[in-house]
């Protein structure tokens, strides 16, 4: 449904509308991974071994902190791209 919409964006509200749904993302994105750091850095101290089979739960906890962190990125940026076309300014220049 977003896609079809980002598609088929050609007003301000339309473009504001994306923006907000990234922006909410972004903010999903960086919950979750502020919870995966907080595990994380509680786990980094139990390491036993380099031995331990991978992936430990440390490294799980890294994961996927590096990864909500990438798509918090992703979002922020789609969510920057559809506040600046949502701006009559926008608008204008790309008639």
């Amino acid at each position: 449904e977003v896609k079809g919409l980002a598609r088929g964006a050609h007003a301000p509200n339309q473009y504001m509308a994306l923006a907000t749904y990234y922006g909410e993302r972004q903010k999903n994105y960086l919950q979750r991974a502020e919870k995966e750091k907080k595990e994380w850095e509680q786990l980094r101290p139990n390491t036993v071994s380099m031995a331990a089979k991978y992936p430990r739960p440390v490294d799980s906890a890294r994961n996927a902190y590096e990864y909500y962190m990438a798509k918090a990125s992703e979002s922020g940026a789609l969510e920057a791209k559809y506040s600046r076309m949502a701006t009559p300014a926008a608008l204008e220049n790309a008639q």
